[in-house]
């Protein structure tokens, strides 16, 4: 046994990168009273490294280590004794669980004190995490918990100071005792509405959250829950919840998820520029002056829950891809009138809530309210908008009427229609002189599904290590009969069966799947006629070199995720994109690499 308990105590010290004799951080787990919890977590009685010492006296055998390092009991991780960096639990895993020191039966997590550990994959086969499964992993940067998980123990992640966020699945009940105390990179937490208390020192000096979200299911919040938490300045929640209490009495500013909508916009104007942003309603825009809009820019707040998208019809452009949030739709610099525009509300709230607006369209002047995504303005006219109302109400409140925010349509030119259009034997939206573009949007982990992009701008993200779980592809203004079609390798999956074509989804969303390969290829006439090129930007190799015409994109056996992707047409036999294509460099010349 003497042999045993040294292998191990070598292993642990390797892992951590650290001797035997360390000093852990203040307030580290007492071998003597390993569960004893007093103001400032869990008193230590003896030294720290004493108590470290001796927690290196495990009770397991080395010849359960595993090539990869992992210690099991059946379906249990108990211990991870390996080199660190990434690390992928392998599939089947039920319990990331721990083992008992030595001498004092102290409860140590499979992962404790690694602190070269820089990233966890988590298999959906997990259905619980044990107390101290994490603490101390101070590299940790990355980590996704499954949809599958009902328990994470107390002090699961004390001390994971690379955390940046975190999202809890909707499984989970509880947030107990100090498991994120000292997170001291943490920002962002997703708590579900399944969580009903949250423990004692729970997020005990998270110095980097600056606001929370409380649901309504929480009922209790333990002492010390956000002490030392110097950022946190905001609790959102519902009024009359629980978090509304707590934030009163802690000194916190509550803010109600169902407060009062602000919508703010701004529009680039001929010859103007941008004009100053207006609110709720005020007309945004000129008056008499014949200007164009070219551009506009469109946000809301008063409900975290609440965003806003929106999509601009173009001079020669056609229906641009949809924009949110803040962000520029249309064109700067290039002389194009808007035409036409949508407007669509979403988040988990979009449904409680209606978008209004009205447009002054040349020629006709003030048309009639559009609402929730209908298209405002007019098609196959070349007519330019030039202003522009908008306005948020509760869902079914009374629509705003012709004399709004100072504006009366029924003075001077008045069109109760909303949307103009020729139907002359075919819309003309995007209209029949667009040019064939490929479009796409990307599901991004954390962030979610991204706005539509064409002709071989880059969808997901750079420089963030968010994993692609979902991509949609699609033509517009097709040349040719035919379409797309495409399908991907989706983590624990693999390739799927069925491909997926014109604007259909490919992947996963809501299931923590990362992509790690793709394939795309064109059918009908427009296989035919064109060329699809390809290529995506892979964990750890960076930007592949291009793929065409169905072959693979990505890696396999790596278990390395997409983060990236570019797609171009290219008329059949053209010459392919550059290494350097958009700006963006390949690394690799292989499009897909594989063991």
């Amino acid at each position: 046994m003497r042999r045993t308990k040294k292998f191990a105590s070598f292993a642990l010290a390797a892992c951590m990168g650290v001797s035997l004799l360390v000093n852990v951080p203040a307030g580290t787990v007492s071998a003597a009273e390993p569960d004893k919890v007093v103001s400032g977590k869990m008193a230590a009685t003896e030294t720290d490294a004493e108590a470290l010492d001796e927690a290196q006296e495990v009770v397991y055998d080395e010849s359960k280590v595993d090539e990869d390092g992992f210690v099991w009991d059946g379906t249990t991780l108990v211990k991870y004794v390996g080199k660190g960096g990434d690390v992928k639990i392998p599939e089947g895993c039920t319990s990331i669980g721990g083992y008992y020191a030595e001498g004092d039966g102290s409860f140590l997590g499979a992962f404790f004190g690694c602190s070269k550990l820089t990233s966890i994959d988590i298999p959906s086969s997990v259905t619980s995490i044990r107390e101290k499964a994490f603490s101390f992993c101070y590299g940790l940067t990355d980590i996704e918990i499954p949809f599958g998980v009902t328990n994470i123990g107390e002090m699961a992640f004390d001390n994971c100071r690379g955390l940046t966020s975190i999202k809890i699945p909707s499984g989970v009940t509880s947030i107990g005792t100090a498991t994120f105390y000292d997170c001291s990179n943490l920002k962002s937490i997703e708590i579900p509405s399944s969580v009903t208390s949250i423990g004692d020192e729970a997020f005990y000096r998270c110095s980097s959250l600056t606001s929370i979200e409380i649901p309504s299911s929480v009922t209790s919040i333990g002492n010390l829950a956000f002490y030392g938490c110097s950022g946190l300045t905001s609790i959102y929640g519902y009024a009359g919840s629980y978090a509304e209490t707590y934030a009163i009495a802690n000194g916190y500013t509550f803010e109600d998820v169902e407060g009062k909508i602000t919508t703010s916009y701004r529009t680039h104007v001929q010859s103007f520029g941008w004009q100053n942003p207006v609110t709720n309603g005020v007309m945004s825009g000129t008056s008499g002056k014949a200007k164009r809009l070219e551009g506009i820019e469109i946000s809301v707040s008063g409900n975290k829950n609440l965003g806003i998208q929106y999509s601009t019809h173009c001079q020669t452009y056609g229906w641009l891809p949809w924009s949110a949030n803040g962000e520029m739709n249309g064109t700067t610099g290039e002389a194009k009138r808007l035409e036409a525009i949508k407007i669509q509300l979403t988040g988990a709230d979009k449904d409680k809530y209606d978008v209004y607006y009205r447009v002054h369209a040349q020629s006709y002047g003030w048309l009639g309210w559009a609402k929730n995504g209908e298209p405002s303005g007019t098609a196959g006219y070349a007519k330019r908008l030039e202003g522009i109302q908008i306005v948020v109400v509760k869902k079914n409140e009374k629509a705003p009427g012709l004399d709004y925010a100072r504006v009366n349509a029924s003075k001077g030119v008045h069109d109760s229609r909303a949307y103009i259009a020729k139907t002359n034997g075919a819309i003309t939206i995007p209209g029949s002189t667009d040019s064939t573009n490929i479009m796409y949007k990307t599901h991004v982990q954390s962030f979610g599904w991204q706005n539509w992009v064409l002709n071989g701008a880059m969808s997901g993200t750079s420089g963030k290590a968010k994993r692609l779980e979902g991509i949609n592809i699609k033509l517009s203004n097709a040349a040719y009969a035919g379409g797309i079609q495409y399908r991907t390798h989706v983590q624990t999956y693999g390739w799927e069966k069925e491909w997926k074509k014109d604007g259909a989804m490919s992947g996963t969303s809501g299931e923590a799947k990362r992509l790690e390969a793709i394939q795309i290829k064109l059918y009908g006439e427009m296989a035919n006629r064109f060329d699809v090129y390809y290529r995506v930007h892979a964990q750890s190799y960076g930007w592949l070199g291009w793929a065409k015409n169905g072959e693979e994109a990505g890696t396999a056996g790596f278990a390395k995720r997409l983060e990236g992707i570019q797609i171009v047409l290219v008329p059949k036999g053209g010459t392919a994109p550059a290494n350097n294509y958009k700006n963006i460099q390949s690394v690799n010349t292989k499009a897909y690499i594989k063991k």
